[in-house]
């Protein structure tokens, strides 16, 4: 028995530590299921819903289903979620927020989370004012005067605020579409 302070550090050659997969893949498969808790948390937070309480979910994995699956308690535990069904293929449910990542589509059903009708109005209200500020930021940008005389990491600045405030809309106009 060697002293704990004098042993050589222990090494995953061959990979043979982590079930005999090579470190690569390992980091990969976590980075799918990171990505895949930070939709769903996303999504609980684009629809206003507090973090303690569970949801359900819906995975379609595709050829990462079974790697979902075996790793389907971790998902549940940080992705707070009451129910969680892994499938490799499937359509999207009705009523839910969706996103895809790394090839895994995310849904979470609304009904029983949020209250469509009220859901619908807060994000038509929000794409109005976001609408109305795109169209104030074109109009401005249309300016002759103003681009002559601005800056030109202003004008930057206004383009970069109407690219970001256009990718908003349409968000917003997927999230209403996704609720029916």
């Amino acid at each position: 028995a060697e002293f704990l302070m004098i042993a050589p550090w222990p090494s995953a050659k061959g990979g043979s530590a982590f079930g005999g997969k090579a470190m690569k893949a390992v980091k990969n498969d976590f980075g799918l299921i990171r990505d895949v808790i930070v939709s769903l948390r996303t999504i609980r937070s684009n629809y206003k819903v507090e973090p303690s309480k569970k949801i359900d979910a819906v995975l379609v994995g595709g050829k990462s289903a079974a790697l979902l699956s075996e790793h389907a308690d971790i998902i549940k535990g940080l992705g707070r979620l009451e129910k969680l069904d892994i499938v490799a293929k499937g359509k999207r449910p009705d009523k839910t927020a969706g996103d895809v990542v790394s090839g895994v589509q995310v849904y979470v059903p609304l009904g029983s989370i949020v209250d469509l009708g009220a859901e619908k109005e807060r994000l038509s209200k929000e794409l109005a004012e976001a609408e109305k500020y795109a169209e104030s930021l074109t109009r401005k940008l249309e300016n002759k005067d103003f681009v002559a005389r601005a800056p030109s990491q202003v004008i930057a600045g206004e383009r970069e605020k109407l690219a970001a405030t256009k990718d908003k809309a349409v968000k917003l106009r997927a999230q209403i579409e996704g609720l029916g």
